[in-house]
C-alpha cells in the first residue's frame, strides 16, 4: 500500500511479488507482476490517500478494507493478497465503478 500511494518508489514493491503475479481488479487484469509494475510505471498512481479501516489475515492471505481519496473522489476499497513462498501470489481488488464514472482511472 505504501508503494501503491506513493509513501515508497514503486519499485520497492517487485521484490514483495511473484512473478507469476495475478491481479484481478474492476478496470484491469494481469498476469505478472511485471505486466502490473508496468502499468503502474505507465500510469502512477499521483495525489491519492488512503486510510486503512479493518485489516484481516490468516497464514497466508489477507485482506484490506480502505477509504480511497483522490480529489473530490471517495470510496471504500476492498483488496485481498493471497502469498506463496512469502510472496504476493494473487490480488483481488473491489470496489464500486460508478463512482469513478466522470473521474475513470489514470
Amino acid at each position: 500500500m505504501s508503494c501503491f500511494f506513493g509513501e515508497e518508489p514503486i519499485e520497492n514493491m517487485r521484490e514483495l511479488l511473484a512473478h507469476d503475479l495475478e491481479f484481478y481488479g474492476p478496470f484491469y487484469e494481469f498476469g505478472s507482476a511485471d505486466a502490473y509494475l508496468e502499468s503502474l510505471r505507465e500510469n502512477p498512481p499521483e495525489e491519492m490517500s488512503y486510510e486503512i479501516l479493518k485489516e484481516y489475515s490468516d497464514s497466508n492471505s489477507c485482506c484490506l478494507i480502505y477509504r480511497f481519496k483522490k480529489e473530490d473522489l471517495e470510496t471504500v476499497m476492498s483488496q485481498t493478497f493471497e502469498a506463496r513462498d512469502n510472496k504476493i501470489s494473487k490480488i483481488l481488488l473491489i470496489f464500486d465503478t460508478s463512482k469513478f464514472t466522470n473521474n475513470p482511472p489514470g
